[in-house]
């Protein structure tokens, strides 16, 4: 069996080495879909960490400006509570963000496992894999050349 291949653009720790862990990345996301099709996708996971500094801020916004828009603080409990309840992976509403959503992960930091598996997850939730898939890493130099539209 031909396993798809993804590869995976990041300009932060992950980017550099399998090593690092991280709050939070940008990773671009980049799969044939055939017939001269590619998926072109740039979504930030966010670990659980980032998740509750979010919601701290959030907080100290309304406090601040009571007219502020909950909308986000709103989605971002929704996920906490979601992860209390033992929920691996969560996405912000698709109709809150639709292109190029933030994927939260329920572990305090990142690495490039976790966000394969939270990739792979997501793709599998926009109907775009359907097996299990290889990812590769690009280096910076060749995600200069990546045009996310």
């Amino acid at each position: 069996m031909n396993k798809k291949t993804i590869r995976l653009f990041c300009i932060g720790p992950l980017g550099v080495s399998a090593k690092y862990h991280s709050p939070w990345e940008d990773i671009w996301i980049e799969c044939d879909l055939g017939m001269k099709k590619k998926f072109k996708d740039g979504s930030c996971v966010i670990g659980l960490i980032d998740l509750e500094n979010e919601i701290r801020f959030e907080y100290r916004m309304i406090d601040n400006c009571p007219d502020h828009d909950r909308d986000t603080l709103d989605q971002c409990l929704k996920i906490k509570k979601e992860f209390d309840s033992g929920v691996k992976f969560a996405i912000l509403d698709e109709t809150f963000q639709e292109e190029c959503p933030n994927l939260f992960v329920n572990n305090d930091f990142i690495d490039r496992k976790l966000s394969e598996e939270v990739i792979t997850w997501y793709l599998e939730k926009r109907g775009i894999l359907k097996t299990t898939p290889r990812y590769k890493w690009k280096k910076y130099s060749q995600f200069r050349d990546l045009k996310i539209s």
